[in-house]
């Protein structure tokens, strides 16, 4: 289930709750409005309607990321992609790679998948957006043909883009969309910043792998640019990443940031969670400039959940 990449499908559903949430309190919202003038039973119902659709994205993305972890071993262990990475002491267990029945991998996939398409209908439902499901059949799609099929797009250097593609922007913007039914600019600039550290744990994962992806004829985008450039292209991300973190403090890219809290309790709080995360950053930056892979991949993702504590504090 590939555990330290799990804050990758977890903080970009709390971020655009988060972001959703202190919409509807501290500003107009054309959706689910908590701080609207009405009575009690009202509110009620609402915030009620709101945490269901909350808790409902959430599961569609964790259920969706362990369903494409357990296809992408699947479809690396038949093609024997996996094989040499068994011997390498930074990789991961691979469980096809392992020994571990194919065809149980393969149920394992379709077990979360199904979990996740269940709890999309009910975001669906819930919040009366039905073209969502679209999106949703996007998702598993693309997990799947991450490695699998006869053309899988990972194996030709677009798997950075989908990552960002689904782990920033479809993940953030889907969960606001979902809450309020519509988005803002500082919604598409969280969803950016948390899909670029997507993009840059997976980047981890491909210089960890390059030589062996390469030998396997998998042609990833570290595989595209060398190592040692794409270590160098993977340190210039995760600095651009903390620019991204502390931009909005400055109230440049985000007119007005500091001014959204609601206390000064948690704008400390806010505060302190943007220094976790640059220190998270900073920490993965000096663990690629090592080549120390097992230390900078979680580093690097747990970096994701430390933003998303962050703009949980905003909504507060």
């Amino acid at each position: 289930m590939r555990l330290r990449t799990l804050p990758l499908g977890v903080a970009p559903v709390v971020i655009g709750a988060s972001l959703a949430h202190a919409r509807a309190v501290y500003g107009p919202s054309a959706g689910v409005g908590l701080a609207d003038l009405a009575p009690s039973a009202v509110r009620l119902h609402a915030e009620g309607r709101f945490w269901a659709i909350a808790a409902l994205c959430l599961a569609v993305a964790v259920f969706l990321q362990i369903a494409a972890n357990f296809a992408n071993d699947y479809s690396d262990g038949i093609r024997g992609t996996d094989t040499d990475r068994e011997s390498r002491a930074a990789a991961y267990p691979r469980l096809v790679a392992s020994g571990v029945s194919p065809r149980a991998v393969l149920a394992a996939a379709a077990g979360n998948a199904a979990i996740a398409c269940l709890a999309g209908v009910g975001v669906a439902a819930v919040s009366g957006h039905w073209w969502l499901l679209l999106v949703g059949a996007c998702c598993v799609a693309a997990g799947w043909f991450y490695v699998g099929g006869r053309h899988p797009y990972g194996y030709h250097g677009f798997g950075e883009l989908a990552v960002f593609v689904f782990f920033g922007l479809v993940a953030v913007l889907g969960t606001v969309y979902a809450l309020t039914g519509t988005t803002m600019f500082i919604d598409w600039y969280f969803a950016a910043t948390v899909g670029f550290i997507a993009v840059a744990v997976l980047s981890v994962n491909n210089l960890r792998d390059c030589e062996a992806d390469e030998a396997a004829g998998k042609r990833t985008g570290m595989v595209m640019l060398g190592e040692d450039r794409g270590r160098i292209c993977l340190e210039l991300l995760l600095g651009l990443v903390i620019v991204l973190v502390l931009l909005p403090w400055c109230n440049l890219a985000v007119a007005g940031f500091t001014e959204i809290f609601g206390s000064v309790v948690w704008f400390m709080l806010s505060l302190l969670g943007t220094i976790l995360t640059i220190e998270l950053l900073v920490r993965a930056i000096v663990a690629v400039h090592h080549k120390e892979w097992r230390r900078a991949l979680p580093t690097a993702s747990f970096s994701a959940l430390a933003l998303a504590l962050s703009i949980v504090f905003l909504a507060l």
